[in-house]
């Protein structure tokens, strides 16, 4: 009898702590995510999970945000995720859409679809312009709401998009061709109004208000033969524009390593380039520390309290790690993890 009534005892303490679990649990749709750190994970190709993991200022991890609250997933491989004026833009590359959701709550307010092989987006005076198409490319025109304006050609596969100086500043990096040119597009005309060429595949672009500069980073070519086989590198290389003359270039890394993300630290206004290891360059080019920070790091972040947020992807079937250091020592703070292919830390 004892023993029984001790047995029930353990089932009703159980029941009464997973009760109060429950209450104490935050309801998911109370949450405002637009205060935590956001993990972009852009999902394996073909394979549908794409996913936006939400760091909570409690230090609470939330997985798979829009998958929660939507009850569907954002689609195939997230190229890009883009915040302004609470809105979120995930641009959907194998999916061919861009999802436009609630920045603080998740919830879905449309798509875009029908879209070529998308890349970036920028949004400007209320219009929305996408980067679109794996060989010759355009920048496409949208309403707010989504409905298709005008286009303008540009080069082959533009990879990234920044609107600054009164302009969208396109990278073409050349998708499944080749490209090496900056171009900027007049969005009150929908024109292509300067164009240069610089390293082979620009991929990542930056702007720094301070000086007024445009930091352009291209990863250099890898080249082949016709079996596909590899027979050679150009130099990756970071490239200074100032208003609209021609910039200044220096190469960066070995010949034969790729870079293809680096951040600015905006204490200092240095550049720092994920190149496997973490090296640092001053804003005239010049390097301040190669190897500053070493690891196999795929992207960099920085937010505006001097720290960066470097992702690490060991294959696109395990969890990411992204790991967070003090810029003023490189020292570590902590890590997180991440989703399958982490490749952008967004502070909204």
């Amino acid at each position: 009898m004892k023993k029984q009534s001790f047995i029930f005892f353990i089932m009703v303490i159980t029941m009464m702590s997973c009760d109060k679990c429950k209450e104490t649990e935050p309801p998911l749709e109370g949450k405002d995510y637009s205060t935590g750190i956001w993990f972009i994970n852009e999902g394996a190709f073909n394979g549908n999970n794409a996913s936006i993991d939400v760091r909570m200022t409690n230090g609470e991890i939330i997985r798979d945000v829009f998958q929660a609250v939507n009850g569907f997933p954002l689609g195939d491989v997230l190229q890009r995720v883009v915040v302004q004026d609470g809105i979120g833009y995930a641009v959907m590359n194998n999916s061919n859409k861009v999802v436009v959701f609630n920045a603080k709550t998740f919830a879905l307010i449309r798509e875009i679809d029908g879209l070529d092989y998308p890349r970036d987006l920028v949004v400007v005076n209320g219009k929305i312009f996408i980067a679109q198409g794996a060989m010759q490319g355009k920048v496409a025109q949208y309403t707010s709401t989504g409905q298709w304006i005008n286009e303008v050609e540009v080069g082959n596969g533009p990879e990234r998009l920044l609107y600054a100086q009164n302009r969208i500043w396109v990278l073409n990096s050349g998708g499944w061709l080749t490209d090496n040119r900056v171009q900027t597009i007049d969005p009150s005309t929908m024109t292509v109004d300067h164009t240069w060429t610089i390293g082979d595949r620009p991929i990542d672009v930056e702007y720094e208000p301070t000086e007024g500069a445009v930091f352009v980073l291209s990863g250099g070519e890898i080249q082949y033969d016709a079996n596909w086989n590899i027979i050679g590198h150009t130099s990756a290389s970071l490239s200074k524009f100032v208003d609209f003359n021609m910039p200044i270039s220096v190469n960066v890394g070995e010949v034969g390593e790729h870079p293809r993300s680096f951040a600015i630290n905006s204490q200092n206004n240095t550049l720092l380039l994920a190149n496997t290891h973490l090296d640092v360059f001053e804003s005239n080019l010049g390097l301040v520390c190669a190897d500053c920070i070493l690891g196999d790091f795929y992207s960099v972040d920085a937010d505006d309290n001097g720290q960066a947020y470097l992702s690490l992807i060991p294959d696109f079937t395990n969890a990411s790690e992204i790991e967070q250091y003090r810029l003023s020592d490189y020292s570590f703070v902590r890590e997180f993890e991440g989703g399958i292919g982490t490749n952008q830390v967004v502070l909204p």
